[in-house]
């Protein structure tokens, strides 16, 4: 518990302070940017993913004891972290802008919470000020970063990204364990799960491709002989940002509807649609085939799969096929979303917002091993796989009702440089 807070603190503030400030303002030219450098990020964590678990088993049987190979990943758990944090050391001493407090931003919600943060240290040591305490970290804290989440304009980009944590189509244990269960190979599996994940790894390399294409179109385009303005541009910018996170989310979705593919059955012309929702509501057995005593105990070939073993190949080849596809949707708004949150977010409120952002995914991951604790049956996971199916429609409907937007308001600006009201050393050793 306590390592998964650490990581998520580390990769919230790499992400949402610290990128944002090292690849420096955004401007028309610029050919490597926060796309580029978020995909590479997200490239390697997902590298390290695939590696540490087909490196785990190596050691084993190079080690025989196996107190030595437990030593072994103590020591070198020990030994990347010391890496990461000299590393870490390095880039905030070659970069001072790492080092200045943020500035407060002028609006109503930070403005409540510098209030709370300085009543709640006004409080008095000692057992008597306790529960004022505890109301100000279980209660008021919390409901004004609620406040301050839905005070951001684009907190709707945000929660139909965190939407989809409530899905059970994907390569995760829920879906993993209910196709061992009714009679899919594991070999088959595995082969799936790496297509899939050459899938993720090919959105770290095709959303940039996409990305970079859309804004030299739309420049193109917005081009009439006249020079325009820093407005216009920052624009621009959010508009092919946008763009490209709902073609993100979209095509997620439409992997789980995918179109017609013909499957020849029993060499008659007969054409089935094979949507991956119709397919896992079909293949889910049914509560009438299955014992009345839900009670007792089972052994795990209780369940016919003779009707998955009779399936024709293409079928679970569609499947597996759309389910791979639609990583490279999810990795793609995934990417859309982070952008977004590093530039139009202000530098100061950035944190605040990727935490309660964090805490939405993770309540929403919660509510998604809930519904598998209470649909646990075999039987049950067709009505699984149908919600994943209304969840993933409405994130699409979210963002896109929020992409339509006017990207801002009268009066305020899109912050198109990382921490712009900061001042930098050398402006005040000029002053």
């Amino acid at each position: 518990m306590v390592h998964d807070l650490g990581a998520i603190g580390n990769r919230l503030s790499l992400e949402r302070d610290w990128v944002p400030v090292l690849v420096g303002p955004i401007t028309a030219d610029l050919t490597y940017g926060l796309t580029q450098v978020n995909s590479v990020m997200v490239r390697i964590d997902l590298v390290c993913k695939l590696v540490a678990p087909s490196l785990l088993p190596l050691i084993i049987s190079v080690l025989g004891s196996r107190t030595a190979w437990i030593l072994i990943l103590a020591v070198l758990t020990v030994v990347f972290w010391i890496i990461e944090v000299w590393c870490a050391r390095i880039i905030t001493r070659e970069n001072s802008e790492l080092n200045v407090l943020k500035v407060p931003s002028n609006d109503s919600a930070t403005a409540e919470d510098l209030v709370i943060e300085d009543r709640y240290n006004h409080l008095q040591p000692g057992l008597q000020s306790l529960p004022q305490k505890m109301y100000f970290i279980l209660y008021q804290d919390p409901s004004v970063r609620l406040r301050h989440y839905f005070s951001i304009p684009m907190w709707p980009a945000s929660m139909a990204s965190a939407l989809l944590q409530l899905t059970v189509l994907a390569y995760s244990a829920t879906l993993i364990t209910y196709l061992l269960e009714i009679g899919f190979t594991l070999s088959s599996i595995t082969i799936a799960r790496a297509s899939g994940a050459i899938m993720a790894l090919s959105s770290t390399v095709i959303t940039p491709a996409v990305v970079g294409y859309k804004r030299k179109r739309a420049r193109l385009k917005g081009l009439r002989g006249e020079q325009r303005e820093e407005k216009q541009d920052d624009e621009l910018e959010g508009k092919v940002v946008r763009t490209v996170g709902l073609w993100g989310i979209s095509f997620q979705f439409l992997c789980m509807v995918s179109p017609s593919y013909p499957i020849p059955v029993f060499m008659l012309i007969e054409y089935l649609q094979v949507p991956i929702v119709l397919v896992l509501w079909n293949l889910s057995p049914k509560s009438s085939d299955q014992p009345s005593n839900a009670l007792a105990p089972r052994a795990a070939t209780t369940y016919d799969t003779s009707k998955t073993a009779s399936l024709h190949p293409l079928i679970p080849i569609t499947l597996f096929a759309f389910l791979s596809l639609s990583r490279l949707g999810h990795y793609m708004i995934h990417l859309m979303v982070q952008e977004l949150g590093q530039v139009e977010i202000p530098a100061s409120q950035r944190s605040t917002f990727a935490g309660t952002e964090q805490s939405f995914k993770s309540l929403f991951g919660l509510c998604h091993w809930a519904a598998t604790v209470v649909l646990s049956r075999p039987e049950q996971f067709r009505f699984l796989a149908l919600g994943s199916f209304l969840v993933a429609g409405l994130g699409v409907g979210v963002f896109a009702w929020w992409s339509r937007r006017p990207i801002r308001k009268e009066g305020t600006g899109y912050e198109s440089i990382a921490m712009v009201d900061v001042p930098r050393e050398d402006e005040d050793e000029e002053c």
